[in-house]
Parts: structure tokens; sequence; C-alpha cells
């Protein structure tokens, strides 16, 4: 899809096709890569790309890419972007800065390329699904991060500049808050860190406390508090 063409209704990129796109192509509906249950669907980003509707991964391996050096992938505030099936990965290559929704329900999503979670946008993993993010930095400068599945943050680190981090599941690696805030729970319950934590002076924690369920923040590193 290529110079504004744009597909009115739903596309699928059935196992072993690809879909290009460039200079403004979309479609108006949901775009699906990858089938339940098999191998490979490809989406290449030609150039940098601003994505609006809804894009679903699922597939045993299926594919976020680019034909010749990484892309830009913007979700922006009306946009989603989805990894979903049991047992399968989906393998983003591009860098993507989210404005919308980013949802892990099932399976793996590995994200290579820089990552960026900025105001509005909300990245969920859901329980028994993982996000991983490569060598290459996951920063959060707004929205909020839900983690009722594993985050592993990759070399990087996980960066919380501002927004939210909530939830019931475990990020490994390492995280520092310089700002935003940490709310474990779903509403209440335990979130896990793995790796180090470190609460900057500009972060806030937030933790609910009852006499039949109360949030807890668990971990195995080294906890630095300022906030």
């Amino acid at each position: 899809l290529d110079n504004g063409a744009t597909l009115t209704g739903n596309l699928s990129v059935a196992n072993g096709q690809s879909l290009t796109l460039k200079n403004g192509g979309g479609w108006t509906g949901t775009a699906t890569v990858g089938v339940a249950g098999q191998n490979n669907g490809f989406l290449y980003l030609g150039t940098d790309t601003t994505l609006n509707n809804g894009l679903v991964f699922t597939g045993t391996n299926s594919q976020l890419t680019y034909p010749s050096s990484p892309r830009i992938l913007t979700v922006s505030s009306t946009g989603s972007l989805t990894r979903t099936g049991a047992g399968g990965s989906t393998s983003s290559f591009n860098h993507i800065v989210n404005a919308g929704a980013v949802s892990v329900t099932g399976g793996t999503f590995f994200s290579s390329g820089n990552f960026t979670n900025q105001a509005g946008g909300f990245v969920s993993v859901s329980s028994n699904a993982t996000f991983t993010q490569s060598s290459n930095a996951f920063v959060q400068t707004g929205g909020a991060l839900k983690v009722d599945g594993t985050f592993n943050p990759g070399s990087a680190g996980l960066a919380i500049q501002g927004g939210s981090v909530s939830g019931i599941g475990t990020l490994t690696g390492n995280t520092t808050f310089t700002g935003g805030t940490l709310d474990p729970g779903n509403p209440t319950g335990t979130l896990t860190f793995s790796g180090n934590l470190i609460l900057g002076p500009g972060a806030t924690t937030l933790l609910e406390i009852g006499n039949a369920s109360s949030d807890r923040i668990a971990g195995i590193g080294n906890l630095t508090f300022g906030g």
C-alpha cells in the first residue's frame, strides 16, 4: 500500500505472505498478520508510518520488519497494536512510538528497536504473555504500563520518566523511575521486580493497604528508594 492508498475494511496477511506499507498507505479497519497455529506473516515498513487503526499479529512467528533500514511506527491515539495467540511470537525490528494501545494478550512480543511510550499511550501485558525488549531502550515519558505477565526490559533497562507502572506480574532486569508513579496491583496485589529497582526523588509510589488485601512490591535485586 503506497502513496496514500487506503484499503476500506479489514485486511489479512496469511501464512507466508507479506505486505509493505509506505508513503501513507493504510486501511480503515483491522489488519491481521499471521494465522493462528501457522508460521509466518510479514508486515514491512518502507517509510516511517503512523498507525491510526487496528493491527493484530498472531501465528507462531509473525514479524513487523523493514526492507532496507529500521523505520518508526507511531501508534496514534486511535491506533492499536496487539500480539495475540498462545505459544507463538511476534518480532518487531522497527522503532515504536506509542500514543495509543499496545497489548500483548498471548505469546511473546519481541521488540528489537527503541520503544517510547508517551502521553496517552497504554502498554499492557496479560498474564501468561511476555513482552521482551532487546538491548535498545524502552522509555516511558507518559501514559501507562500495566504488567500482569512478564516484562523483560533488556540490557538497557526500563526507564520511567513519567506515567504509571502497575500490575501483578514480573519485571526482569533493572527499572529506574526518575519520574512517574509506581502503583502495584490490579487493583491490589504484588508487582515483582527481579532486577534492581531505583525510585528517584521525582517518582511517586502508591500502595493500597486494606484488611482483605494490600499492595506489595517484591524484589530479588537492590532497592534504591527516594520517591
